[in-house]
């Protein structure tokens, strides 16, 4: 991965770049560096780069008054990396990692204010919210106020950490049982987050004011990040919420499992691989489980927690559903099973041809369809520009 990606990027710029890791940087992100020998070969990249687009990158200014040109992997990394930059987030000791979880290290992400500065917690709807980063994946946590009386109607303890599945307005999208997380890596997290900012302290600082206040625009795009359909306005039967909690919420809690890549994850642009992009794909599918990468396969794995009847009766919470789902949406693949993991693995390659298959069916509809609709010729270019525009936007890379 991490070689193809610099080949592109050499292509397109004539310049070599090299991978530097989330821990060896201050920011606690990952990117492709280029050292340049003065600004005007800065300017001249970043037109190269402005001119393919897709292409997320800054300039890195050292103490020495050298320049190098990096190139993020997403927005919210280079939001992370202008947090600095731009001094809006006071002191660089923040953006430190606060300990770890499966080896990985722990980021909090810096959140814009009402102020237009930088806070790693801040306040909003008077509770303390944060959004914890770790290998690239981001979910948000907050303390309960209490406001909503959940814990008298529901012995639901205020002044603790809890992790949501994403915000949407003044709606914080809870877990479906409070009192018990679904996956370990959520109650390290609670109890780590309990160890540096104490609940209750959080809890009164949000409802007096101490903390600043969020910018809720800016909240909302980096809370729900890792949740790419949406967050639903209410819980538990809502169809983004069961997808939310039996898709998006493994992928995150399977990224935290996983080691750091030395590579940038981007499905689309330039330095998209044919593997990303096959992913992103099978992800739009409608699959209820865990869908990921892992060396030339595409995963699929039951959810953990099948306490959804819709899951259990749809047969998404085993293998053997799973891949009933594949055949019913007209995916007929063989699969290879690794011994000792839960889950099944389709080749990459299969997958391209099932894409590519699907896309040459979709092309010969439309030319029937002109055919027997009697299209004059004078019109058949346009018709059938306009049909191909539209089957194209659903299969392009």
């Amino acid at each position: 991965m991490q070689k193809d990606q610099l080949s592109i990027l050499q292509t397109i710029s004539g310049a070599e770049f090299e991978f530097v890791s989330a821990n060896k940087n201050p920011f606690g992100i990952k990117y492709y560096e280029h050292k340049c020998k003065d600004f005007t070969e800065y300017q001249d990249i970043a037109g190269q780069f402005n001119e393919v687009g897709n292409i997320v990158y800054r300039c890195l200014n050292y103490p020495d008054k050298t320049f190098s040109i990096i190139v993020l992997e997403n927005e919210m990394d280079a939001f992370r990396y202008d947090s600095v930059d731009y001094n809006r987030i006071s002191d660089i000791k923040e953006l430190q990692p606060i300990g770890k979880i499966n080896g990985n290290d722990v980021f909090l992400e810096p959140i814009l204010t009402s102020k237009k500065t930088c806070s790693t917690i801040v306040s909003g709807w008077n509770r303390a919210i944060v959004v914890v980063n770790i290998n690239g994946h981001r979910l948000p946590f907050y303390v309960s106020s209490g406001a909503a009386g959940k814990d008298k109607g529901f012995g639901i303890p205020s002044g603790k950490w809890y992790p949501l599945q994403g915000l949407s307005g003044r709606w914080l999208n809870k877990m479906p049982d409070m009192m018990k997380n679904p996956y370990p890596e959520l109650d390290q997290i609670c109890e780590l987050l309990e160890q540096k900012f104490p609940g209750t302290k959080m809890k009164q600082d949000a409802s007096n004011g101490s903390l600043p206040v969020v910018d809720i625009q800016n909240l909302l795009q980096i809370a729900n990040y890792n949740f790419p359909e949406g967050v639903s306005l209410t819980e538990y039967t809502n169809y983004a919420y069961v997808k939310n909690y039996c898709v998006y919420l493994p992928e995150i809690i399977n990224a935290w499992r996983s080691k750091p890549t030395d590579f940038l994850n981007i499905s689309d642009g330039f330095l998209s691989l044919t593997d990303q992009k096959i992913l992103k794909k099978v992800q739009k599918l409608q699959l209820f489980c865990s869908v990921t990468l892992q060396d030339d396969y595409i995963w699929f794995k039951p959810i953990e927690d099948n306490t959804y009847e819709y899951v259990t009766y749809s047969g998404f919470d085993t293998e053997d559903g799973i891949y009933q789902a594949l055949l019913n949406l007209g995916i007929a693949l063989p699969y290879i099973t690794k011994n000792g993991t839960q889950g099944f693995g389709i080749s990459v390659q299969d997958f391209v041809n099932y894409f590519t298959r699907r896309k040459q069916q979709a092309f010969e509809k439309a030319s029937e369809k002109l055919t027997k609709n009697n299209v004059p010729a004078s019109k058949k270019p346009n018709s059938f520009q306009s049909i191909i525009n539209k089957v194209s936007e659903f299969f392009k890379d």
